[in-house]
């Protein structure tokens, strides 16, 4: 988080965040898919021109962390996970790193192919529009998670996410993997709080069960 609040590597980043070869997003989708998501940008705020030239998971983060409805940059009390907890850290004159970095994650956009992510864009903002159960499912996982049933809710979360399913590995299954080394170095150094998104904690290849079978002991609380 301590990147990503660095214009200069906001900077950088954004010239990762566009497809290569000049592609846009009127070249991967068809029509009607394109003005709907189209729309979505406009209602958003979010310009034509550089916007529709970036790599769409880089889009649908923005869409899914703008859950004010307003703008990119706009003032608003709504705020992520991620920044709240590095501004409590920060208040608290604590120490705070990543499990990876930002490039790294920016990366991983290329490991999929643009008209997949297009795809996914468009499911993702439909189903969003439809309100298709979406409050039911919240409430749903919020009571797995409070009961600590993680493999239950990492089913759920497979289930929800099926365009996503084909790229598990990639998105949560070798990141995962690569974190463990990087948590064991932290913890012999200091006692750590760990932060990662729920997708990332159950089933066989999630934190929990990997650091069990390195040799941690894993205890909810």
């Amino acid at each position: 988080m301590k990147e990503m609040t660095n214009i200069r590597t906001q900077m950088a980043l954004m010239s990762k965040a566009l497809m290569s070869g000049g592609k846009t997003l009127k070249d991967l989708l068809p029509e009607e898919d394109y003005a709907f998501v189209k729309n979505k940008m406009n209602e958003k705020g979010l310009p034509g021109g550089m916007f529709e030239r970036m790599k769409p998971m880089f889009l649908s983060t923005m869409f899914a962390g703008d859950e004010s409805g307003e703008a990119p940059g706009a003032n608003s009390a709504m705020t992520s996970v991620e920044m709240e907890l590095y501004r409590m850290a920060r208040r608290r004159k604590l120490e705070s790193a990543g499990l990876e970095t930002a490039a790294y994650q920016m990366a991983i956009f290329d490991s999929i192919p643009y008209e997949a992510q297009a795809k996914m864009l468009v499911e993702t903002l439909r189903n969003s529009d439809s309100g298709d159960g979406s409050d039911d499912e919240l409430a749903k996982m919020l009571e797995l998670y409070r009961n600590q049933d993680i493999n239950a809710m990492q089913v759920m979360i497979g289930d929800a996410d099926s365009g996503m399913k084909a790229y598990e590995d990639i998105l949560l299954k070798n990141r995962n993997r690569n974190w463990i080394p990087v948590m064991g170095r932290f913890m012999r150094e200091a006692p750590t709080l760990f932060a990662v998104g729920a997708g990332h904690l159950g089933g066989e290849s999630g934190v929990v069960a990997l650091l069990r079978k390195e040799g941690y002991r894993v205890e909810a609380l």
